[in-house]
């Protein structure tokens, strides 16, 4: 919480001049609060407007108690509907796994930026990718940033925290595409099974493993041969009605351009099932091009 601002001047003249102090505070996440007081007396104006602020202040201070675990409980609750589901799952997985262990039952105050350095410094030494660690640290501050909003705490720890910097040359879980000669013998070794389709759309259109595994026979356009990509599925912890579960959930792509129209040189044969899962379905298909 920043400062009060206090500002002062006089009305009148003479036996009718009086002093006028105003004190306002700006409150994160709420409209900020003003009182004026008036006096002949400068002091006695002064004195009695910071008194009428304070005494509007002592409402919204840190409640003494408040610990980490029911802070994050109250944060995830605060979220929902606001992001999507899976990815309030993935916050609380990753404050519940990493960060209540060691602080859930301290007071949100009791944690100090040194506190957040050596937590981060800890799941490197356990063999946490730097990536991993910085996003811990990211989440403790969003975590810290609401707190400060809803008045719950005036400080964010992991604001002082400088994230971690991957060494130059370090591993990298990042892996090099195929060449031609590897997708020869994947799309060849597929032949006959449901792993063969999957490979070939996303070979041949660029699409990701979640867009592949999301499309109906409604996203297909034999006539234009283009493919709507609309949705994406995820196997992903998710927050429901308070909860965390775990499972695999279609949903809205990351960014509006992840939905788009692609074009493919695939003929499908639809099956003669009334299942709509592309993936799941016995397909036959042909490629108007060969791997060459």
């Amino acid at each position: 919480m920043s400062e009060p601002i206090i500002s002062i001047w006089s009305v009148g003249t003479g036996k009718e001049k009086r002093w006028v102090c105003q004190a306002r505070l700006r409150r994160l996440g709420q409209k900020p609060i003003s009182v004026q007081r008036r006096h002949p007396v400068k002091s006695v104006a002064y004195e009695r407007a910071t008194a009428a602020l304070e005494a509007l202040r002592a409402p919204i201070s840190t409640p003494n108690g408040t610990t980490v675990s029911e802070s994050i409980d109250r944060y995830l609750h605060a979220l929902e509907g606001t992001i999507k589901d899976t990815t309030i799952g993935e916050y609380a997985y990753q404050l519940g796994h990493y960060f209540c262990p060691d602080f859930g039952s301290r007071s949100v105050d009791d944690v100090s930026p040194d506190d957040v350095r050596r937590l981060l410094r800890k799941l490197l030494d356990r063999g946490l990718s730097v990536s991993t660690a910085n996003t811990i640290r990211t989440r403790i501050g969003g975590l810290y940033e609401f707190l400060r909003r809803e008045q719950l705490t005036e400080k964010n720890p992991a604001s002082l925290v400088r994230p971690f910097r991957a060494s130059l040359g370090g591993e990298t879980r990042v892996q090099r595409p195929w060449d031609l000669s590897e997708v020869r013998d994947a799309v060849k070794a597929s032949e006959g099974g449901d792993l063969h389709l999957f490979l070939v759309l996303c070979i041949f259109t660029g699409l990701r493993r979640g867009e592949v595994a999301a499309l109906r026979w409604a996203d297909v356009d034999e006539a234009k041969k283009t493919i709507e990509v609309s949705k994406t599925a995820v196997s992903s912890r998710a927050w429901k009605r308070g909860e965390l579960a775990r499972g695999t959930y279609v949903q809205e792509p990351k960014t509006r351009s992840s939905k788009r129209t692609v074009y493919s040189v695939m003929k499908f044969s639809k099956p003669c099932t009334n299942r709509e899962d592309v993936l799941r379905s016995k397909l036959e298909d042909s490629l108007d091009r060969k791997i060459s």
